[in-house]
């Protein structure tokens, strides 16, 4: 299934109604019902228009808290560990089993090396870590390509598990901070932001916010 929208806010609506109306239902490991479709691509076309109005929208609402695009911004670009995840993008990122800067070691050099590259890719799952079946809590987010084309950094998100509803919001945050910093440093334009997701999913229990969505937007 493949959703391509000029703005964030839309791509979500459309991407969560589609799961919604054409998903399976599925039980998960924890026992939570939802709806899943499986290798979901997301592209939105002009991510500076609006990227950050998903999380806003989960930010105002009553039912939970939810980080502030500030505190995103943070998490992504710093290279310190979380205290309550036994990962943190940012880490992996910029200290990479504790000593390598994708971004700026590999990346950055490499696109401005040869701005054809399609080698500009950042790891996030580690297999030493993660790659053991009594952990629970490993990276959804498993990786990041970045691709110059027409003179605009263009960003890709591979997705293992992804709750549309939750945590689509956040991670499309965090790829656009990561595709702003890149585009910045290499002295180009922002181009598309797509995310891939293997298994994307809503949980049956948001069905009233996901109801209050559409008829807000």
């Amino acid at each position: 299934m493949e959703i391509y929208e000029k703005d964030a806010l839309r791509a979500w609506e459309v991407s969560l109604g589609k799961v919604w109306q054409e998903g399976r239902i599925f039980k998960d490991q924890e026992g939570r019902v939802c709806k899943e479709v499986l290798n979901l691509v997301v592209c939105v076309e002009d991510p500076c228009k609006d990227i950050g109005e998903p999380a806003r929208w989960l930010a105002h609402q009553e039912e939970w808290v939810y980080p502030s695009l500030d505190q995103i911004s943070k998490v992504i670009l710093s290279d310190a560990g979380s205290l309550f995840f036994q990962y943190a993008y940012g880490e992996r990122v910029f200290k990479f089993q504790g000593k390598k800067n994708q971004l700026e070691d590999f990346v950055l050099p490499l696109l401005s090396k040869s701005s054809e590259s399609r080698r500009a890719l950042i790891s996030l799952y580690d297999p030493i870590k993660d790659s053991d079946t009594s952990k629970e809590d490993v990276p959804c987010l498993v990786s990041i390509q970045f691709r110059v084309m027409d003179k605009k950094v263009h960003v890709t998100g591979h997705i293992r598990s992804n709750d549309l509803f939750i945590g689509w919001p956040a991670n499309a945050y965090q790829l656009f901070v990561l595709q702003s910093y890149t585009a910045a440093k290499l002295g180009l334009e922002i181009g598309s932001l797509t995310t891939i997701s293997g298994s994307a999913h809503i949980f049956i229990e948001y069905e009233e916010e996901l109801k209050r969505l559409i008829n807000e937007v």
